[in-house]
């Protein structure tokens, strides 16, 4: 079993890659180099479990329990262990992992880094080299996004992991596997095997997507896959859009599909409108002028300087100044560990806000509208 410790990420980064293809903006790419990476809590608490998943995996132990005792425990603040969930999430993947390593047995290698270029390389979380067959297997420790098993960024890693190969003649299957314990109402581990006809066309397609990414002439066009893009709040490709979205007459006789076209340049000019007023913010609270705008203070809130006294006094007026509320289901359930939904089952009902509106690529089931209720009262 070999192991590679993490690297920073390329100018063309598989991870980002849905976005540079060069079917959606390939111009984005080179247009982000030079903005500092952002990161989240979320994001380096997954960083985190990558790490221990990885010594793990290296030294031999299957049990997700024994994170304690590995070197990147140290870095997991003391006040915010790893939780029931997460450990859940771990052991998840190791079972995973180890079962293809007995099952195909191979070469194995852990949190290793491939390459295509010197432009286009990364991390990948495990791939087994086990001819007939190529495997990369991807862990996701985020519960928000779903990640499909087959996506562009896992073919990325399967072709670079391909190239560790002297030949790819004894190579006939080639199996992308997601590992995402966290994400609710999809399987956990879920898995894509391809032929070596179909490999070989994901060889292809990268190929041409790196060409097109790395054109001098690369084209920034915007489109869903404007999220997260560092480059969005200078882009100018989305500026045009939301100048050609206001000079747009807009009424109610628009059809339908001119509807759809209208929420889409939405979902992606919110974001962009989200951008700037931060960008703004951040440089103006560094000190710099923008003509025509001021920091001012937020409106004050009121709070007690110290609750013990504040409390104290209420009392002595006959006000009860505490209120006890009980947790919520979800609080409860993570405080209970693996059995929190068995035991809070019977306690828990469910019931919906209201609607939302959200492109059909959404994997939540449509809901059910009664517009003969818009009529009752005619």
């Amino acid at each position: 079993m070999n192991s590679h410790p993490m690297h920073r990420h390329a100018t063309l980064s598989p991870s980002k890659r849905s976005r540079w293809t060069k079917t959606a903006c390939p111009g984005s790419a080179q247009a982000e180099v030079g903005y500092p990476n952002k990161s989240s809590p979320a994001a380096e608490r997954g960083t985190l479990l990558h790490e221990i998943a990885a010594e793990l995996i290296t030294t031999g132990v299957r049990t997700a329990d024994n994170w304690g005792a590995t070197e990147a425990a140290w870095e997991v603040p003391v006040a915010n262990p790893l939780d029931e969930d997460e450990v859940r999430c771990l052991q998840v993947y190791l079972d995973t992992i180890f079962g293809d390593m007995d099952m195909d047995g191979g070469d194995t290698y852990v949190e290793r880094r491939v390459e295509h270029s010197d432009r286009h390389y990364g991390t990948a979380d495990f791939i087994q080299i086990a001819p007939p067959l190529l495997r990369v297997n991807d862990l996701k420790t985020g519960s928000g996004v779903f990640v499909p098993e087959d996506n562009l960024q896992g073919q990325a890693y399967a072709v670079m992991a391909s190239k560790m190969l002297n030949t790819l003649d004894d190579i006939e299957e080639v199996e992308l596997v997601i590992t995402q314990p966290r994400y609710a109402g999809e399987a956990p581990v879920r898995r894509h095997r391809v032929d070596r006809k179909t490999f070989d066309e994901w060889v292809e397609r990268l190929n041409e997507d790196i060409e097109a990414a790395t054109a001098p002439d690369a084209p920034l066009k915007a489109g869903r896959w404007c999220d997260f893009c560092l480059h969005r709040p200078d882009c100018s490709a989305v500026a045009d859009m939301a100048r050609e979205a206001v000079a747009d007459d807009f009424d109610d006789d628009l059809a339908a599909r001119d509807l759809t076209d209208r929420l889409a340049q939405a979902d992606i000019l919110e974001g962009w409108i989200k951008d700037v007023r931060a960008m703004a913010f951040d440089r103006a609270n560094a000190g710099d002028t923008i003509p025509g705008y001021k920091l001012v203070a937020k409106r004050a809130t009121r709070k007690w300087k110290h609750d013990a006294q504040a409390a104290a006094v209420l009392k002595n007026h006959g006000i009860e100044p505490i209120i006890e509320k009980v947790i919520t289901p979800a609080q409860a359930e993570k405080k209970l560990g693996s059995d929190g939904r068995q035991i809070t089952r019977d306690l828990v009902t469910t019931g919906t806000t209201g609607l939302l509106l959200v492109p059909d690529t959404d994997r939540r089931p449509p809901a059910k509208v009664d517009a003969s209720s818009d009529f009752s009262d005619l």
